[in-house]
């Protein structure tokens, strides 16, 4: 009879323990996901204001048109050696793809 209780006893204490510590875990998990997302967001949105900012719009035929040529990132202009941007796509007002640029990122 005292070993039935003993390991019906053990068997809760376990369940209870492994249940706090999962429930932990997936706590600790989720709130690092988060923040690893936030931080995801706030980078790329930094970058899109620096390539938003060295646009340049000309009008041609009256309607105004980027020379992505001069876009930070997108043209001519030397890639910086510290960028985390691995892929920039470009889309116009009807959703095709303008320009395409992937950078290979390694880590040092």
């Amino acid at each position: 009879m005292f070993n039935r209780s003993s390991r019906n006893l053990a068997y809760w204490f376990t369940l209870s323990m492994g249940s706090i510590l999962v429930l932990f875990a997936g706590t600790i998990y989720y709130l690092r996901v988060e923040d690893k997302s936030e931080a995801l967001d706030r980078l790329l949105y930094e970058k899109t204001k620096v390539i938003a900012a060295s646009i340049q719009y000309e009008l041609h035929l009256g309607k105004p048109q980027v020379d992505l040529n001069n876009v930070l990132l997108l043209g001519n202009s030397s890639q910086p050696l510290d960028a985390e941007l691995v892929y920039v796509r470009w889309y116009d007002a009807q959703g095709q793809l303008q320009r395409f640029l992937a950078l290979h990122h390694q880590n040092n």
